[in-house]
């Protein structure tokens, strides 16, 4: 099912092909740890991207350059431009031709500013329903379970989850504590996806 959007996603509007996933667990991002992109980190996301649908380059740490040359890297080990979403460098997924672009919460963005897929990073429902009027195409909502990298903060869990996604008509992907054990847990509450770090990278 999944292969068949991707593969008609060209016929389809963005937000189109990205609704049909709406409501169904069908989409699987991975995140990078945020530790640079050395020879291990770039062979490990080679490794990854045929398992999901989407690595997220989150290396906040990194200048442009440094990233541009971790992404130049990737696409020459074959990785597709069409796997890698990078975080915060809307100017590098153009620039490449990645798949698109996610951002912080806190960033001030409109999805229909660029020409490829967009998302947004959200904690509330009020926070939701402003990425979907800004035209975001999807959004991260967090943290859902107990999570080792928030080990201060209580997860928001899967009532809230629930909430968000009856909120709003864009795909949300669930983030935050996820891995095998309790992935299946996400099927009730209208979650498109789900996104992780250590389920992918440890």
């Amino acid at each position: 099912y999944v292969f068949l959007i991707w593969m008609f996603m060209p016929l389809f509007p963005r937000e189109k092909w990205l609704f049909l996933c709406k409501g169904e667990i069908s989409m699987r991002h991975a995140i990078t740890k945020g530790q640079g992109l050395d020879e291990l980190q770039l062979t490990q996301i080679k490794a990854v991207a045929p398992l999901v649908d989407a690595v997220v380059l989150r290396e906040k740490q990194l200048s442009q350059q440094a990233l541009a040359q971790g992404i130049e890297q990737l696409l020459a080990l074959g990785v597709p431009a069409t796997k890698l979403i990078v975080h915060s460098m809307p100017s590098l997924a153009e620039a490449y031709q990645l798949l698109g672009c996610h951002f912080a919460s806190d960033a001030i963005v409109y999805g229909n500013d660029f020409p490829f897929l967009c998302g947004q990073s959200t904690h509330s429902v009020e926070e939701a329903l402003r990425c979907e009027n800004r035209g975001m195409d999807y959004i991260y909502f967090s943290h859902i379970f107990p999570s080792s990298s928030k080990p201060n903060l209580a997860p928001r869990g899967l009532a809230a989850l629930t909430d968000v996604c009856a909120a709003t008509s864009i795909p949300v992907i669930a983030l935050g504590g996820i891995n095998k054990r309790n992935q299946h847990l996400l099927a009730t509450t209208g979650a498109s996806g789900f996104a992780a770090i250590s389920m992918f990278f440890n």
